[in-house]
């Protein structure tokens, strides 16, 4: 009976050949997002400090493949919105999700001083 040849990601760490070393990381890389790929969206807010408003307005799907701080502004720009939160799941139906990261955008702000509404 053969033996079977390694998979990529069991090459010994101890080999000194840097070029084995950069395969190797690149399959354990490789390796690791494939288990663990993350999905995420991102929900737009309508915020006034001086009116005590903080709604939500839209949510959308995150493209993971793609820069995700691009996609934020864009969404932010889109909806004119001075906050945007990025939540992450594990699973692709979200049914278990956490915040992500939460971005401010000054530029969107309402601009009120609190006598108008």
């Amino acid at each position: 009976m053969g033996v079977a040849a390694a998979p990529p990601f069991l090459i010994e760490q101890t080999v000194q050949d840097s070029s084995t070393r950069i395969r190797y990381n690149r399959a354990t890389k490789n390796l690791g997002s494939r288990l663990m790929k993350k999905n995420y969206f991102a929900v737009t807010y309508e915020v006034c400090e001086h009116n005590n408003i903080y709604l939500d307005m839209n949510e959308y799907n995150i493209d993971s493949t793609k820069d995700l701080d691009k996609q934020i502004r864009e969404l932010a720009k889109v909806d004119v919105a001075p906050l945007v939160k990025v939540y992450e799941s594990d699973t692709s139906d979200f049914k278990d999700f956490r915040l992500y990261k939460e971005y401010n955008f000054k530029e969107y702000e309402c601009g009120c001083d609190g006598t108008q509404f």
